[in-house]
Parts: C-alpha cells; structure tokens; sequence
C-alpha cells in the first residue's frame, strides 16, 4: 500500500520574510517526485518543514490523511522520514568508519540503543547488508573522511534504508557530483523506488535530469506551489516559465555597453582540470568590461575561479594574461601576475576571522607597505582607514575583528585588499551570498566602478537577476562546460535559467 505525505495550508516566516505561503502538496511512495524553483522559492524551506528542522509553521502535516506534528528530526525519522542535505558532511562522523556512519541511528535511537554494550560485528555486517541493498561496493571499516563526496552521499541513503524510512528527501544530490557519479545515484534511487516502495522527493535545478529520475513534480515560486503534476506532460521550458512567472519575452535585458577594440587582459582557452569539473572552458575578459559566468550549484562556476588562480590543478588549456601565457602553479602566483579571487566562502578562505579589520585588509599589501623589508610606522593604520571610508566598511575601529561585521561589510574587507593590492584582474565567486538587499546594491555597484577604472572583472554567480544589472556580456555554464555566451537584449533571466539547466 502506499504511503502518502502532505501538507495543507502550510505557511512559514522568518523576520521581514514570508517564506512558505499557504503550500498545499502531497507526495507518495514508491515514486520520484521533483521538487523546483528559482533561488528563493521555499523548496528548501518546505523540505526542512518536513524533515523537523523548521518547527514554527502554521497549516498541517499530514501522514496517511492523519494530522502529526514534527517538533524535531528526530520525531521526522520516526515517522519515516529521513533527509539528505546537499551539505554531506554535517551529518557525518568524519573519525570513524563507514558503518558506524551507516548504524548511526540504529546505534542512537534504534535497536542498538538498547543493548549494554556494542558488538562491532553487529555494526559491521549492517553497513555490509546495507550497501549491499543498494549495489555498492565499500570498506565499511574505512574512515568516511577518506571517501568522496558521491560516497559519502550514498552512506547517507544506506544509513537511511537501515531504519526503513518511507520517504527521502535529496536537496540537489547532484550539485556537486561528475556525470559518472550521478549516473549511479539515479540506479541507486530507482531500486529504492522499485524495489523497496520509498518515496524520494528529489530537489534539483537541472532540469534534463529530472526528467531521467522523475515521476512527478512540484515547482514553487515565491513561497507558494504554482504547478502540480506528472513531469511527462510539462515541457522544459513551461517548466522555466512557471519558477519565474513570466515568459521568455518578459525577462529584463542585460545592461548594454559599447563593444571595445581592447585586446583581452585575460583569455582562456580549452581549459579542463584533473576532476573533470571544468572541461574545455574557453572564454575571455577585455579591460573595463565585466564578464559574467552564469550557473546553478554544481556548473563548474567554483572549480573554474579556483582553477584560474592556480588553486586547482590543471589537465589542459591555456591561461593568458595581456597576451602572455601564464602557468600559475598557486595562488600566491596568480596574485603576482595580478589576478585575485574574492572567494564565494568568504569566512572559510577568504577572510582571518579573528584578526583585524586593518590586519584583513593590508596583508597582501604589505610588500608594498615594507620598503627595504621594513614596515613604515603607521602604514597598515593609514591604508586601512582610507580603504574603510572608501568603501563604507561599517566598522567600530580598524582594530576589530572581522568575526563581528556583517556580511555584506565582511565581502568589502575581502574587496579591499584586493584594491590595496591594486589588481588587474577580479573573479568574483557568488560575491552578494548571505549579504543583504542594501549590500548587494553597494558591492554591484563596486564592480561596475572596477570596471570603470579599466579593470577585467569575472562575475560568477548562480543570482541571474543580480548578473543581468551588472554584466556586459553573460556566459552560461552546464555540467562543467560553456553551454552559450549571451549579450544585449538577448541576455534574460529566463533563457540564462534555461541554458544553465541544460536546456539546448
């Protein structure tokens, strides 16, 4: 028989945002049921609702037409519920082994909790029995922490059939996965599906792979459901229309600027790493213009800026900086050729959270600061005072720590050193994440004022809308790979979402 989850009414709000409004949806089991929209839409609001993390919702959850109520993920898995964040590794012990991982909840909560002692040749044979079920082949006495991400995802399904969960929920599985990789995800999602009756509620952007795993499909916009149905009678681009409301024609046009004669300051060409990531990625920047990289989660939009600051190593292609070119082994070698990432995690490689706001801003400057390799008294304040007012860093000193801005204060720091530095060229890596509606106007506006004073600046994001008010000329990356360069009035948000979700 089949089990049935809904939701009726369900509304939720955070401060100065209404979230989910009034979402009526219901999913089954023994089917694939996509859930999408834009940046924004709810999807993955609902989906924590669902899985106990959200506890503050009006409206009703219902399990087999029966009201329940989840205060917590606990009380989710105990109805059967079970979820898989795109973020793997907070619900993994990296330290211990696979099937300690796998037995998790059994260990915690589940008929292993009740004994007085382990038998590790208990545990053993479950994570055994458990990837078994799903047709793959690990060393369950290996440290998760050892294995790759494709793998640590299917630990987390293994750990999720061990305790019989009725549905699962995958927030965009394949973000970060290789073709390879997500190939076996969809056998091992259609055995569950078959073979055990588990309802999957499968969130993804990448709209060809729905239809390879789908059976039905939810789209949200705005906080509310706009569409129900089976995924066979909706084409791709209804699809796109209704995540963004609005036809193909409707879209707002990119930002028109004249055309220049200027040699590129930066040219790429038939660029691809070791990973197969990026694969024959070929591009190029002129002086004063602002190139976009448009692309959901997963594209390749990371690995490229890592890969053109030489943080990520190489297989083939060729990088050229003013008609030179370049082999840049690490970053402190891109950084001396004049080329500098503002990183999409700023607080993990971008920033030193405990320093200073002055110490944060003058560290790559300080050559400059240093005649004779001896720093002048005095300079670190004064650079760091001029960068603070030119930038309008919100900031009680200079001497600060970083750790208590804002984030949208904490992304000018990352952009200021690179002005101090006085750099040619700037990639920008989802530069307006987790910062506010007035900070991402402030930092928009900065890269149109890098560009006004010549500089080559490479905007990578998966915010379309946000790229259409700032580029000049828009590149669209699928799976790894340049998909379509669009620009003027045929650059709209519609068709940039259409083309980076492997629309062709």
């Amino acid at each position: 028989m089949a089990h049935v989850l809904s939701v009726h009414d369900l509304s939720l709000s955070f401060p100065g945002v209404q979230a989910l409004r009034g979402v009526d949806a219901e999913f089954r089991t023994g089917e694939v049921h996509a859930v999408v929209g834009a940046n924004g839409a709810g999807k993955s609001t609902l989906m924590k609702v669902l899985s106990g993390l959200y506890t503050h919702y009006t409206g009703e959850i219902r399990l087999d037409g029966r009201p329940v109520r989840i205060h917590n993920p606990a009380e989710a898995r105990a109805l059967g519920i079970d979820i898989v964040y795109q973020e793997v590794d907070a619900a993994l012990v990296p330290s211990v082994s696979v099937a300690e991982n796998i037995a998790l909840d059994w260990l915690t909560h589940g008929a292993g909790s009740r004994r007085a002692w382990v038998r590790w040749r208990d545990v053993y044979a479950l994570g055994k029995e458990a990837l078994a079920t799903l047709g793959i082949e690990l060393d369950v006495r290996r440290p998760v922490a050892s294995l790759s991400l494709a793998e640590k995802q299917l630990v987390l399904i293994a750990r999720s059939i061990v305790e019989r969960r009725r549905f699962l929920i995958l927030d965009e599985p394949t973000a970060a996965l290789s073709a390879q990789e997500s190939q076996e995800l969809f056998r091992v999602i259609r055995d569950l599906v078959r073979r055990d009756r588990i309802g999957v509620l499968f969130i993804s952007h990448r709209i060809p792979e729905l239809y390879a795993i789908g059976d039905r499909i939810t789209i949200m916009r705005d906080g509310r459901v706009v569409h129900r149905g089976r995924l066979n009678e909706i084409q791709p681009e209804a699809i796109v229309r209704a995540m963004l409301g609005r036809t193909l024609s409707a879209s707002s046009p990119a930002r028109k600027k004249p055309g220049s004669d200027e040699r590129p300051i930066l040219a790429v060409q038939g660029l691809a790493d070791r990973e197969g990531r990026i694969d024959g990625v070929s591009f190029h920047v002129r002086p004063g213009e602002v190139v976009g990289i448009a692309g959901l989660v997963g594209a390749g939009k990371t690995e490229l800026c890592q890969a053109l600051i030489g943080a990520r190593p190489i297989r083939r292609g060729t990088i050229v900086l003013r008609d030179r070119a370049v082999r840049l082994r690490n970053p402190g070698e891109a950084v001396r050729h004049g080329i500098v990432l503002v990183p999409e995690e700023r607080r993990k490689e971008g920033l030193w959270l405990d320093a200073s706001v002055a110490w944060n801003l003058t560290i790559a400057a300080l050559d400059r600061m240093s005649p004779w390799g001896i720093l002048r008294s005095g300079a670190i304040e004064h650079e760091s005072d001029a960068m603070i007012r030119t930038l309008g860093i919100k900031t009680p000193h200079p001497h600060q720590a970083v750790a208590y801005l804002s984030g949208g204060n904490q992304q000018k720091v990352v952009i200021g050193r690179w002005l101090l530095r006085q750099a040619d060229v700037y990639l920008f890596d989802e530069p307006t994440k987790g910062i506010d509606v007035g900070a991402k106007a402030e930092i928009l506006d900065l890269i149109r004022r890098l560009a006004e004073a010549g500089k080559a600046v490479l905007y990578a994001t998966s915010e379309f809308a946000e790229l259409l008010q700032v580029a000049d000329r828009i590149y669209v990356m699928y799976a790894g790979k340049i998909v379509r360069e669009l620009a003027g009035e045929a650059a709209t948000e519609s068709k940039l979402l259409y083309y980076a979700s492997g629309g062709m």
